[in-house]
């Protein structure tokens, strides 16, 4: 049974190593297993707590049972930006940034999230300085 068992986990860990190369991907546990999402797929993270929910193109919401820092170490370099303490940006998928109080990017999806005060001017510049 050890040796079938065995033989399934390194054919599965092949499967996924040729799935996801050359992609980045994070990897979701769920209670049937292993869930994988493609970065280039999430428009951005929400954090409430110690859960985070991606958001992603296709309109989907996906749960996860990390906290947000957790996620934002793992997409840091696959230009995520932490815009908020609850907040976790797909560069890429900006539409629009809202100045002056209360200021925001309107994402690829249509929803606005907040980008602080204190974090304002990184976001800027990690926007290419606009």
């Amino acid at each position: 049974f050890n040796k079938a068992k065995k033989a399934t986990t390194k054919e599965f860990n092949k499967a996924k190593k040729e799935t996801t190369k050359g992609l980045n991907v994070v990897k979701k546990e769920t209670n049937k297993g292993l869930q994988f999402i493609k970065t280039a797929d999430i428009v951005y993270c929400k954090g409430d707590g110690a859960y985070t929910y991606f958001h992603l193109k296709n309109g989907v919401r996906i749960t996860t049972s990390k906290n947000l820092k957790e996620y934002e170490n793992k997409l840091k370099d696959f230009n995520f930006f932490r815009s908020h303490k609850s907040f976790l940006l797909n560069l890429a998928e900006i539409k629009t940034y809202i100045r002056g109080d209360g200021s925001h990017a309107v994402m690829s999806n249509g929803d606005s999230v907040g980008v602080s005060k204190r974090r304002k001017d990184m976001f800027l510049s990690a926007l290419g300085g606009a």
